[in-house]
């Protein structure tokens, strides 16, 4: 328990207390980051089981020391990277103050901005434009699941109850201390890469090919870890877009209208949505789950912030 906490803390007390605006990046070019990522990855497990050598350790154990190496204190070394030491020509924006971008954002005008003047950075990760916030999403609630989920499977939970016992982890989340209580947003997007996150984890020691096999007295990668594996444009809000609290929502229409001629004109944007929109990309368990929970009424509506919407007059 004193973990999770520890654990919700740098939730909220990192770029989990700001906001993403994608509009702005709309007709900008960003480099592709997937691999500086990857390699940082892979890199930080490779010396873990290095510094592990023939240490008799269970999967488990020397998934523990892989997960401590990727760590930096309460937060994650890569997303650290991503953040302060990634170049400017992989991210967006990178030339504005701080008072610049919320002056141009969409949230302009909201009132988490007047506590949280914080707009996170967007990256691209294989052709997917994210916000930095999504990888520690990804990693923080990816452990926070696996962890609930390690404990639910010991007193014999199925897969399937497990999942709704996670999704309901993410929702209250959401609802309250990472979305609706701060930024007035309650994100889908965060809600997968979440999701991600636990499969990650899971996949170090189970499934059809895990990433940790037992050669001799030693451990090791069975193969490349790609994070592309795990990244879909259900990360990116305006595929997948938030619900806007109704204290935030006309302002947040008002301000994301201004946007639409931009939408339809820009011919990369078009070209990039199409690629979001294509056959490759296969709905998630947990993207399942909560459209179904939007049909019921069970979940916050986000249909009148799709792009086919706000841009419909």
């Amino acid at each position: 328990m004193k973990k999770i906490i520890t654990s919700l803390l740098f939730i909220m007390t990192s770029s989990f207390a700001a906001e993403v605006d994608h509009f702005m990046g709309i007709n900008v070019s960003i480099r592709d980051s997937a691999h500086i990522f990857n390699h940082l990855v892979n890199k930080q497990a490779l010396t873990a089981l290095e510094k592990m050598g023939q240490q008799k350790k269970s999967c488990l154990e020397a998934q523990n020391l892989v997960i401590k190496e990727f760590k930096n204190g309460i937060g994650y070394k890569v997303n650290n990277f991503m953040r302060k030491k990634l170049p400017l020509s992989y991210k967006y924006p990178h030339d504005l103050s701080k008072y610049q971008i919320i002056k141009n954002s969409v949230f302009q005008n909201i009132l988490f901005l007047r506590t949280v003047p914080v707009i996170e950075e967007i990256i691209n990760f294989n052709g997917i434009y994210l916000g930095i916030d999504k990888l520690s999403h990804f990693f923080a609630m990816g452990k926070i699941y696996f962890k609930k989920y390690s404990t639910l499977k010991k007193r014999g939970l199925s897969e399937d109850e497990i999942s709704v016992k996670l999704f309901k982890t993410g929702h209250l989340s959401e609802k309250t201390y990472l979305g609706l209580w701060g930024t007035q947003t309650y994100s889908y997007a965060d809600l997968e890469s979440n999701y991600q996150g636990f499969l990650f984890f899971r996949n170090f020691c189970s499934g059809s090919s895990p990433y940790l096999i037992q050669d001799g007295d030693r451990w090791k990668l069975s193969r490349y870890i790609d994070i592309r594996e795990y990244v879909s444009p259900y990360w990116n809000e305006l595929f997948n877009p938030s619900y806007i609290s109704k204290s935030a929502k006309k302002n947040f229409i008002k301000n994301a209208k201004k946007y639409c001629n931009t939408i339809r004109d820009n011919h990369s944007f078009k070209f990039r949505f199409k690629y979001y929109q294509s056959h490759l990309w296969k709905k998630s368990k947990s993207q399942i789950y909560f459209e179904k929970k939007i049909s019921k009424g069970e979940s916050p509506d986000s249909s009148p912030f799709e792009l086919e919407n706000l841009c419909s007059y």
